[in-house]
């Protein structure tokens, strides 16, 4: 009598372990998904901070290299020294 309640219960615990285990597994596998695809966004951030940071550098120096354009084009147009010199001042 004994002995058959034990296979019984052996077998219970044998198969709520597998029940339990199984889906431990698919939330430990999901959860490790997760966690890369959250540092693969956080790559991807990081990337588009530094592009933006790149273009904004660029856009500055641009900017920088036409007002320096304009301001030697009216120097150069300057026709007596003194104005060249007032102009030269002014930037």
């Amino acid at each position: 009598m004994w002995s058959g309640r034990r296979k019984a219960t052996r077998g219970f615990l044998t198969a709520s372990l597998v029940a339990l285990t199984v889906p431990a597994i698919i939330v430990g596998w999901l959860g490790w998904m997760l966690l890369q695809s959250d540092r693969e966004l956080d790559r991807q951030r990081v990337q588009e901070r530094l592009t933006n940071a790149a273009i904004l550098a660029v856009g500055s120096l641009e900017q920088a290299v036409v007002t320096t354009e304009q301001h030697l084009t009216a120097v150069a147009e300057a026709s007596d020294s003194s104005r060249a010199a007032e102009i030269f001042a002014l930037g």
